[in-house]
């Protein structure tokens, strides 16, 4: 089929869909992807809750190397904050040589995990789809942002159907403050 034959059959399938929310159809359960991603601990809680997919993970470990957040940085904490780090994964370090998989639960979730992530196209909308919304914090918004670019090159077709929001937010929760600063107004408002 031509290009434009294939686009003209996807852009039929997904008529009508115009919300992250509606989930596309089992068509796109036949193919898959596989990515190989490294992130840190705490973000990656968030992504390993997904179902519809397959993920292997090494044992968490300081060998990686660690992220720090801006906000350490701006504040000028940073270099009390890599000390600890540092101190940290010598502890781990002194356990993983009795016992690797007892020394996970010493490693701080700063550090990064790299992990194997095997889904199909479905799950793809959908975690890429919910996972880079502007609330959604930037550690893992960022990696579903790179993980939706490789897709466009590999199904740019389908990738063009896709409600993935590249943006970028200052903070995590962006918004959510000034939607409850509207709330108590409207409330205070009920109350007269």
């Amino acid at each position: 089929m031509s290009e434009g034959e294939k686009r003209e059959i996807l852009t039929k399938y997904l008529e009508g869909r115009t919300q992250r929310w509606q989930k596309v159809g089992r068509a796109f359960e036949n193919a898959y992807v596989r990515f190989d991603i490294s992130m840190n601990i705490g973000a990656w809680r968030d992504l390993h809750r997904h179902r519809i997919l397959t993920q292997q993970r090494q044992l968490f470990t300081t060998k990686h190397g660690f992220d720090t957040p801006p906000e350490l940085v701006d504040a000028g904490l940073d270099g009390q904050y890599k000390e600890a780090m540092e101190h940290a994964a010598t502890v781990c370090e002194k356990i993983a040589a009795h016992d690797s998989v007892v020394a996970q639960y010493a490693v701080p979730m700063a550090y990064r995990v790299r992990f194997m992530q095997w889904t199909n196209i479905r799950e793809c909308f959908w975690e890429m789809e919910l996972r880079t919304i502007p609330e959604g914090h930037p550690d893992y918004r960022h990696v579903e942002q790179e993980k939706f670019k490789l897709l466009q090159q590999v199904y740019p077709l389908i990738a063009e159907h896709m409600r993935v929001n590249m943006g970028e937010y200052d903070f995590a929760r962006r918004g959510q403050e000034e939607k409850i600063q509207e709330k108590l107004k409207q409330l205070e408002k009920m109350k007269v």
